[in-house]
């Protein structure tokens, strides 16, 4: 499959699902697609999901000059992922230990637009999380990054959801599910909508609704603001929800 979709290293990030995987290499910034028949031909199962990611913060990360040949390869397979991402290469501490242990991780990312030092960063950490695949077994040691960087992180879920002023319809829940899968469906849904904040492309399609209700408050009950660059959806992308009940009582009127 690697040398179908552009002889990409084997172990990528998925950045993207939509008709097709879209995934990137943070070691090179090569991109590619795996269409939906590519990977019925050739399927494979992921080496770890989000379930297991660390956090970490940025101690130094400094850009990479980015080749022709990659710049070209992003336009091309990842639909404009030149302007979406940036080489860089960074050292990390695992947030846990940060003032406790100096040992620090070296790895490259594709967000080095988004980060700074001090910054916090989720990621798949391969020097401590016991990781068990058939791909890494076929893989150099020296290839395995330490960490793969995720996402940028944005601070606590709670807060965040505070400062929505949006919100999205749904059909009713099934009131037959346990607590374990409505707490996953819930962990779930709450990833996807951060992912609909940072991923203009993802929203793209999705009808997203302006919640008077919800002012979009940015502190919590502690008093703790959510970060300034934390991101948002503006007002002109979403839609004024309509409410027949309303409606109809003003027309009585």
């Amino acid at each position: 499959l690697a040398q179908a979709i552009g002889s990409i290293f084997p172990l990528v990030l998925c950045y993207r699902v939509s008709t097709g995987l879209q995934v990137v290499d943070p070691r090179t910034l090569q991109v590619a697609e795996i269409s939906g028949s590519q990977f019925w031909r050739y399927p494979f199962t992921p080496v770890t999901t989000s379930r297991h990611l660390t956090e970490f913060t940025v101690m130094e990360i400094s850009p990479l000059d980015v080749t022709a040949t990659h710049i070209r390869t992003a336009q091309t397979a990842g639909r404009g992922g030149a302007q979406r991402f940036c080489l860089a290469e960074m050292w990390l501490v695992r947030s846990e230990e940060l003032g406790v242990s100096e040992r620090q991780y070296y790895c490259r990312t594709h967000l080095g637009h988004l980060l700074s030092e001090g910054d916090t960063v989720l990621g798949f950490d391969f020097v401590n999380t016991n990781v068990n695949h058939d791909l890494l077994d076929t893989l150099p040691k020296d290839s395995v990054p330490d960490v793969i960087v995720v996402k940028k992180h944005y601070g606590d879920k709670h807060k965040r959801h505070a400062k929505r002023n949006w919100r999205l319809k749904a059909l009713n829940k099934d009131d037959t599910e346990s607590m374990e899968t409505t707490g996953s469906n819930e962990r779930d849904y709450t990833d996807f909508l951060e992912d609909l904040e940072e991923d203009p492309v993802i929203r793209q399609n999705v009808n997203i609704y302006h919640d008077p209700a919800r002012r979009g408050e940015s502190m919590d009950m502690d008093g703790d603001a959510v970060p300034d660059d934390a991101p948002a959806i503006s007002l002109t992308e979403m839609l004024q929800d309509l409410n027949l009940d309303d409606d109809a009582a003003a027309c009585a009127t």
